[in-house]
């Protein structure tokens, strides 16, 4: 993923997006502020440290608090708001006092883009802020958090005990996270994310930990494989100051958490020890690796998943409309091609399709059917390709079961985060230059973005959109096994000609290595 450099206003050096963090000191430097600077340096994004408490702690506990007083907070945060950040991130907040010091100044300065990592003990069990273990005192902050911060941040990250706390329901198992969640957004809140680390589940013999999102317009779950250290001080403050730096960089709010749970991952396997003891996470970069990527679901993620067979062709993969196409191209050395028909029904849909399936048989080419899964397994297509939104209505067991090939559009990293979670047979990506084929709302990625996608993702990919003659190359060169046609070849006098050019070009080897095995 790219930074989205911004021109300084005195020259045009590059500059960062701005993260400013609230947050305690710990002296130990595990957790809070320090995790925050080390989290937003990995990420490339330049940090605002407003410092709520200079704590006295260490693995064994808590010594002190020491609560900043609240001018001296309110005089750092009108200080560092003058900076117009471009996301938030709230940590530990000591008292009642900076809970309402802190919301005052966000909503004075109306910011957007905050995320609340609601810390209210140490690692160890003892209170960070000092309500204690008091119960009216925890009801009373309980109360202000809700009318306060609620109002005012974009998502809350707790862990089960913390969300536990906040919600008032006892969390015991994964069954209970979507009941908690929904619980806190009727208090106010607009999103949660509930982090499972605490709570892992083994399935097939593995170990994998489960987080939980819920939005008023979203709900999924992210899974990834459990790894087994002791180094994970800090987790929490790493996961919201690794999605608030994400929603700095321009990405939306799914697209933060999946790269927030990618971050946290990446961090866990870097963690480190200091002498005889446990160490915090360590996230070294933008996360980039296949093993940090998570599975995402709509419905609770059961493993093992469906595991399609893999496509293991490259070259030119022209999207058509009609079976002649296929009559036409298919001699041409073509060996994928997909049917996508938006104009035709019933009996006529049904016609053109068998009569691509049988040209593709004859030339040995594989035909993918897009959206119409159905029709696919009755007439024993070769692949389905499904949109994002189409896999909300095909049943992909069914799919599965009829052994056909699954090929998944994507558009960003929640996006890929969900189609991996099926993981298909290649998953396409795109757009990667301005298209006109169709309007949409993503950026384009990019050869810089295709590359990043490259690097991450475990299987074959397609690259699509706006992709012609002349970038093909570029394209090329990313590793990309697939590239996608449209218009560049619909539209063209002589698409055999156009065909055989192209074809020339993807003969060349590819500058970079071939995809990753899984």
């Amino acid at each position: 993923m790219q930074l989205n450099y911004r021109a300084n206003r005195n020259n045009q050096s590059p500059v960062r997006p701005i993260l400013l963090t609230v947050s305690g000191n710990d002296c130990y430097g595990m957790a809070g502020a320090a995790t925050d600077i080390r989290t937003a340096n990995a990420m490339n994004v330049h940090v605002l440290p407003v410092i709520t408490a200079n704590t006295a702690q260490n693995n064994q506990g808590v010594q002190a608090l020491n609560p900043i007083p609240v001018a001296a907070l309110q005089s750092q945060l009108e200080s560092a708001l003058m900076a117009f950040p471009d996301a938030i991130k709230i940590g530990q907040l000591a008292n009642d006092e900076q809970i309402e010091c802190v919301a005052s100044a966000l909503q004075e300065h109306t910011a957007d883009n905050v995320i609340y990592d609601p810390v209210l003990k140490a690692s160890s069990g003892e209170w960070l802020h000092q309500a204690g273990a008091n119960a009216d005192s925890e009801q009373q902050l309980l109360a202000t958090i809700v009318a306060h911060l609620y109002p005012c941040v974009s998502l809350i990250t707790p862990n089960i005990a913390e969300a536990s706390w906040l919600s008032g329901i006892e969390i015991n198992s994964l069954d209970d996270f979507p009941i908690a969640a929904q619980r806190i957004l009727s208090m106010g809140a607009k999103a949660v994310y509930i982090s499972g680390g605490h709570l892992p589940e083994v399935s097939n013999g593995e170990k994998w930990c489960h987080d939980f999102f819920l939005s008023q317009q979203h709900s999924f779950w992210l899974a990834s494989k459990a790894i087994a250290s002791i180094n994970t001080r800090g987790t929490g403050c790493a996961l919201s100051s690794a999605i608030a730096a994400a929603l700095a960089l321009g990405a939306s709010l799914q697209d933060a958490v999946v790269i927030g749970k990618m971050a946290v991952h990446q961090g866990i396997r870097y963690g480190y020890g200091i002498e005889q003891d446990a160490g915090p996470v360590a996230i070294q970069r933008f996360p980039d690796d296949a093993l940090d990527l998570p599975l995402v679901s709509d419905q609770r993620i059961r493993t093992p998943l469906h595991r399609f067979p893999r496509l293991t062709h490259k070259g030119l993969y022209p999207i058509v409309d009609r079976a002649q196409w296929v009559a036409r191209l298919a001699p041409l050395g073509i060996k994928v091609i997909q049917l996508r028909i938006k104009d035709l029904t019933g009996a006529e849909l049904k016609q053109e399709l068998r009569e691509a399936i049988k040209l593709g048989r004859q030339h040995q080419c594989l035909i993918f059917v897009n959206d119409y899964w159905q029709l696919a397994i009755e007439l024993d297509a070769d692949g389905i390709h499904l949109g994002q939104d189409d896999l909300q209505d095909a049943d992909i067991e069914q799919i599965a079961n009829a052994n056909l090939m699954l090929g998944i559009s994507t558009h960003c990293h929640y996006e890929v985060a969900r189609a991996h979670g099926y993981q298909p047979s290649y998953i396409a990506l795109g757009p990667v230059f301005e298209t006109t084929t169709k309007v949409m709302p993503w950026r384009p990625l990019g050869i810089d973005g295709l590359s990043y996608w490259r690097k991450v993702l475990p299987r074959p990919i397609v690259a699509i959109g706006g992709i012609n003659q002349t970038q093909l190359a570029a394209v090329h060169d990313t590793g990309a096994e697939l590239v996608a046609m449209i218009s560049a070849l619909t539209d063209a006098r002589d698409p055999e000609k156009v065909v055989r050019a192209m074809q020339a070009l993807l003969t060349q080897p590819q500058s970079t290595s071939a995809t990753p095995d899984e």
